[in-house]
């Protein structure tokens, strides 16, 4: 297999605004604003994770209830994706992701002065289809400003990010849950909505290329065909959902695992949650560094097979009973460094097939994420205990994807050349 490791390919394309527009310190802050959109998703998702054994005593509910608050954060970002995705190809980045800024703000502050746990859920609902517009337009923005090479580290870093802020979410949940409550935590997201708000309007431009205006109701309709009828991106949504099904499963059974089985606090939970994120963050900057000489595909298919590795690591763990949690901290480690060699490649495939409408495609991609996160999320706590159906699922997300990826590999190495974003010597031999 041959990987293009010359300095000149298409991969190595110059960021677009470096030919069309502002560079500098104004690439700079708008690449810092999509980072910071990124961090609404993980934010919205693990601050209060801590809190989810509290929450099953205080609403009087079971575990897969309670799980159901993260299903519905899941789900809005699903919903929200596919309405914010063709919207923000018409109307342009800015004003969709203000509006929702606002909502989510909204939805946060509904969340802490919950009542009942059907309440909860429901604000959680509509906290994640405002959070999904900032996720879907920060991906949006880098296919926007970059291309080839730099899409691709771009999206790294932008997972760099998303791994930072689930490393300060948890521990910052579980001191204001242990010094207030658990309500404070959703104050605490309020006030990030709000001060991702100020940065936006401040600091982001449009980044929309100009473009005719379209006018039917049925355009979003005909961009979600345009863009499912791209060669391989269905199937390439298909390795995304897989992928994050993996990590979701992981997302909703390491709070009750760490705290439940290892016996930890949640203050406690909440650290060693942060520093297992050093692995995802280290896996980000690894494929930041290897796409300067290796095709994405490439990269992906060694990454899916050590997440499949470790899955059964973690099966055959768990099945012996592991009572020491090193051994589950190391295998979390490098099952979240595996993760974030592979999820910023299969989200550079799908991107790099999209032109005009990159809203859209970042939409589709988002949609197949969050959907499976909101099917795999509750099976990890709906068997009584938590631990293996965790490691199956991973197990399970991760195989289906590498048979996927087994039978369409040859392909994936064609993606984004028609476009000059992928390098035309890097067909597998």
């Amino acid at each position: 297999m041959s990987t293009d490791a010359g300095q000149h390919g298409p991969l190595d394309t110059e960021p677009l605004e470096g030919r069309t527009g502002p560079r500098g310190a104004g690439m700079r802050w708008r690449v810092a604003v999509a980072l910071l959109l990124t961090w609404l998703g993980p934010f919205t998702v693990d601050a209060y994770s801590p809190s989810l054994p509290t929450l099953v005593a205080e609403f009087g509910v079971s575990r897969s209830t309670i799980q159901l608050t993260l299903t519905a954060v899941l789900l809005g970002m699903a919903a929200g994706q596919l309405l914010a995705g063709p919207l923000s190809d018409v109307v342009g980045r800015r004003r969709p992701v203000l509006f929702a800024l606002l909502g989510y703000v909204a939805a946060s502050l509904l969340c802490m002065v919950a009542w009942h746990i059907w309440v909860l859920i429901g604000a959680r609902l509509l906290q994640g289809a405002c959070a999904a517009t900032g996720l879907v337009i920060a991906r949006a923005i880098g296919r926007d400003s970059y291309d080839g090479r730099p899409l691709a580290r771009f999206y790294s870093h932008l997972l760099t990010a998303t791994a930072i802020a689930p490393m300060i979410g948890p521990v910052l949940g579980a001191y204001l849950m242990e010094v207030f409550s658990w309500r404070a935590i959703f104050a605490m997201i309020a006030l990030l909505g709000l001060a991702i708000f100020g940065c936006v309007a401040l600091r982001l431009p449009e980044t929309l290329p100009e473009r005719p205006v379209r006018r039917s109701w049925l355009d979003p309709l005909r961009a979600y065909r345009s863009v499912l009828a791209r060669p391989h991106l269905p199937t390439i949504a298909l390795m995304k959902a897989a992928v994050s099904g993996a990590m979701m499963s992981y997302l909703a059974g390491a709070s009750f695992i760490l705290q439940e089985t290892y016996g930890l606090t949640a203050q406690e939970y909440g650290v060693v949650f942060a520093v297992s994120m050093v692995g995802l963050i280290a896996g980000n900057q690894l494929n930041a560094t290897l796409v300067r000489w290796l095709h994405p595909a490439t990269i992906l298919g060694s990454a899916l097979a050590g997440t499949l590795l470790t899955g059964i690591g973690l099966a055959v763990a768990f099945t012996a009973g592991a009572d020491r949690l090193w051994v589950a901290f190391t295998l979390f480690v490098l099952l979240l460094a595996c993760y974030g060699c592979a999820a910023p490649n299969v989200l550079w495939l799908g991107m790099a097939t999209a032109r005009r409408d990159s809203g859209t495609t970042a939409a589709v991609l988002g949609v197949s994420q969050h959907l499976a996160g909101a099917v795999c999320a509750p099976i990890t706590g709906a068997f009584g205990a938590v631990a293996l159906p965790m490691a199956y699922t991973v197990i399970v997300c991760t195989a289906l994807c590498l048979v996927v990826y087994v039978a369409i590999r040859r392909h994936l190495y064609e993606v984004g050349v028609s476009s000059g974003s992928a390098p035309r010597d890097t067909t597998p031999g």
